[in-house]
């Protein structure tokens, strides 16, 4: 009976330890489980899936783990290197290792497909100003223009504002100016 007390408590010991290691390794998977990777896609060298839980949609990472709140109405790449995710007709900008890099005042972002513009995105705001930021969220041009065009031969961006001409170099930098009568 001394010995059958000792092994009952062993194996209590081990039934317990078999569950919490049971926990430790199914139980975080099944916490993740009330939400489902849906697609899996490539920002340059990182994976990332979007993830839907009640209808909305979430940014995970490559071990599918979440990387934003399940808040977005859509999420998609843009381009190699951007993931835009939208909610009631705004933008999040995501970089490729899923850090935010934008609040939400967007309402839409253009990519040109210019290896010389690569790292910079039109963007329009709620207003439907459109301005210039790089991949890390830094404001290049400001949103203050009805129409901004990049000039390729030039490696400038043009920009209309009232009666006023703009051209600035791909870094933000102002470099012509013209009123127009």
């Amino acid at each position: 009976m001394k010995y059958g007390l000792l092994t009952s408590c062993r194996i209590y010991s081990v039934l317990a330890l078999f569950s919490i290691t049971f926990l430790q390794s199914y139980g975080q998977d099944n916490a993740y489980m009330h939400y489902k990777a849906i697609e899996g896609f490539y920002c340059t060298d990182s994976t990332f899936y979007i993830g839907e839980m009640e209808g909305k949609l979430g940014l995970l990472n490559s071990s599918r783990e979440p990387l934003s709140e399940f808040i977005y109405d859509d999420i998609k790449m843009l381009g190699n290197d951007i993931i835009k995710a939208r909610i009631n007709g705004m933008l999040h900008l995501f970089n490729c290792e899923g850090n935010l890099i934008t609040p939400i005042k967007y309402k839409d972002v253009v990519v040109y497909y210019n290896p010389d513009l690569k790292g910079r995105y039109f963007v329009k705001d709620a207003d439907g100003k459109v301005g210039m930021i790089d991949d890390e969220g830094n404001v290049l041009i400001p949103n203050e223009f009805e129409r901004l065009d990049p000039i390729s031969h030039h490696k400038q961006v043009y920009g209309r504002k009232k009666n006023k001409i703009f051209h600035y170099d791909y870094n933000g930098n102002l470099v012509y100016l013209k009123e127009i009568r």
